[in-house]
């Protein structure tokens, strides 16, 4: 599996790409649209996991080496998308999962809450796990928990197996987990500018992602 390392300052890719981080001033919007530009290319190696503070462990991974779910009869899985005719808005993104897939864990950190999706119904759970060295926060749903409260998870560790959606959204909704993404004041980030999306090593060079200490502050 191709590692990307993102260190305080740089973006090494392999032995030989680097790029310096964006400015302190670097906008979500900005990240977004270099994310986009990636994104358009054919994955030739994909990056699933990668290593914010290059201590040679994974601290972000894609859930379920999926992307984004598009537009179906239910709308679009993207972060922001319109919910209830327009009363609210998505508040994660939804990876496309088969199921019975494995799900893996999109932080390294604690596993801090287990509940239901739905209130009543068993059958539809979500994890929550809590990063405490990079702040951040995540909650992902539709999935039958491997693990326990209490446990401590690497980003890309196996976390459970992702549930079918297809009884609760029976007009064709693509089947997914739903990841919910948060920094340590609260606020909702785009899962899809932290988690690696499949993008190869050479067009992820492209990006222009915050060091550690700057993610908060893209999310607010």
């Amino acid at each position: 599996m191709t590692h990307l390392a993102l260190g305080v300052g740089m973006v090494t890719v392999g032995l030989s790409v680097s790029l310096e981080f964006a400015a302190p001033h670097e906008t979500r919007e900005a990240v977004a649209a270099t994310v986009q530009t990636a994104l358009g290319a054919t994955p030739a190696t994909p990056v699933w996991n990668v290593d914010l503070d290059g201590d040679g462990l994974y601290d972000l991974a894609n859930p379920t080496l999926g992307k984004i779910r598009d537009r179906d009869s239910y709308g679009s899985g993207a972060f922001g998308s319109r919910r209830d005719g327009g009363k609210r808005k998505h508040e994660g993104a939804d990876f496309i999962s088969a199921p019975g897939s494995i799900v893996f864990s999109p932080l390294s950190g604690a596993v801090v809450d287990i509940g239901y999706a739905y209130q009543g119904k068993e059958k539809w759970r979500f994890i929550e796990i809590e990063d405490g060295v990079h702040k951040l926060k995540s909650r992902v749903f539709y999935i039958d928990p491997t693990v326990s409260v209490g446990d401590v998870v690497q980003a890309g560790d196996s976390i459970g197996l992702a549930a079918s959606l297809a009884e609760r959204y029976p007009l064709g909704m693509t089947n997914h987990v739903h990841v919910e993404l948060r920094d340590s004041a609260g606020a909702e980030l785009d899962p899809a500018l932290y988690l690696p999306l499949g993008a190869p090593p050479v067009e992820m060079a492209a990006l222009t992602p915050a060091p550690p200490a700057q993610i908060a502050a893209l999310g607010r």
